[in-house]
């Protein structure tokens, strides 16, 4: 790891690939609207890009990880009309941020839940299950937040509920179910304000009437496109009164790669299974549940594919202590019919009450095997 100290002038920013840290030493400097302390140490996650503006003359120790990177650029890398969308916001909105791969969806949705928190609170829902920063791959998540992050990954989520698939369009019926209850989960928290981050998946027919049915549930008050807006989703958003703004996509974007992507999911497997150890359960102390077949039918199709695969591989699965909107991760590593018995490797400590089998098989390295 590399270490440098740095001036930035007032006016300038900082664009920071991590993995890498930085810590303000004098001057004063803000993330998507969270000003940054000084002399506490921000992380910086790999494979994402963190615009560090200066708003003053600002002095700042950075450190870089491998594959870390950064760069001085003149000017506000976050957009006029990003600003002026997030000094519009009042509280009681819902706003919907749409747009396809790489297009700063995640960076809009955080300056706006910033903006927001400030106003009595915000929640923020992720509706990307190959992406999403707080929920592990498959799932999809909402928390709460009560004053400006400089990542939103740094929220520990109040509801996760699965989706089965790392793919929006292959996963299309369950997210939407999925943001069902989310909705649901937001009504019961009383939320003031709510921000939904909504997958990359734009192109073609089935991705635009995705998309409106979204519309159609979480009725907002405003629209976020990054780029052209989809004109069926577009029509859906003014039959309801939304706000529609089409907006720049921020001109320093961290465009990812296939193998970068599934190296974030890798991460997010591992971090959701740190601490994870192996419980055996009687089946008839849980309820197993399954988005197809018989549960039991594809616990015995796991076992036969379990023989042939990587050692530590397991059935990604949801496992649930009870509350119905929020599911930890788990991998099915065995299932003894005779006695009745299934073994899950995870990291809840709580009573399992309720397991839901997913399609994907993953190792304890958090490496996709593939489906099943």
């Amino acid at each position: 790891m590399s270490e440098q100290h740095l001036r930035v002038g007032a006016g300038y920013t900082l664009l920071l690939d991590g993995p890498a840290s930085i810590r303000v030493l004098k001057g004063s400097a803000s993330i998507l609207g969270c000003r940054l302390r000084r002399n506490r140490s921000y992380l910086m996650r790999p494979y994402r890009r963190y615009p560090v503006t200066a708003d003053e003359e600002l002095e700042c120790e950075v450190r870089l990880g491998d594959d870390g990177g950064l760069k001085i650029v003149e000017g506000d890398t976050v957009g006029k009309d990003w600003m002026k969308l997030a000094s519009s916001l009042e509280r009681g909105c819902r706003v919907l941020v749409m747009g396809g791969f790489d297009t700063g969806k995640t960076s809009l949705s955080t300056l706006l839940a910033n903006r927001l928190s400030t106003l009595s609170g915000c929640a923020i829902l992720c509706l990307d299950p190959g992406q999403s920063y707080l929920s592990p791959p498959t799932t999809v998540g909402g928390a709460f937040l009560r004053e400006p992050v400089h990542d939103l990954s740094q929220l520990e989520a109040s509801a996760v509920v699965p989706v089965c698939s790392t793919s929006a369009p292959e996963a299309a019926e369950m997210l939407i179910r999925a943001a069902g209850r989310l909705v649901q989960w937001v009504e019961k928290m009383s939320a003031p304000s709510l921000v939904v981050d909504v997958d990359g998946w734009v192109e073609g027919q089935a991705a635009e009437e995705a998309k409106s049915r979204l519309v159609e549930l979480f009725r907002p008050t405003d629209v976020a496109f990054l780029g052209d807006a989809l004109p069926a989703v577009g029509e859906t958003a003014k039959r309801l009164g939304s706000r529609i703004h089409i907006l720049q996509r921020p001109r320093a974007i961290l465009e990812r790669s296939q193998n970068m992507r599934r190296e974030i999911r890798a991460m997010a497997y591992r971090r959701f299974l740190r601490n994870a150890s192996l419980k055996t359960i009687p089946i008839t102390w849980i309820r197993l549940e399954t988005s197809s077949s018989d549960p039991e039918t594809l616990l015995r199709r796991v076992s036969e594919a379990l023989t042939t695969t990587k050692a530590g591989s397991g059935l990604l699965s949801y496992i649930s202590g009870g509350d119905e909107y929020l599911y930890r991760i788990g991998l099915i590593t065995g299932y003894e019919p005779g006695k009745n018995l299934i073994r899950i490797y995870t990291a809840m400590n709580q009573s399992v009450r309720n397991v839901f089998l997913g399609r994907m098989l993953v190792t304890q390295d958090g490496e996709e095997i593939g489906y099943i």
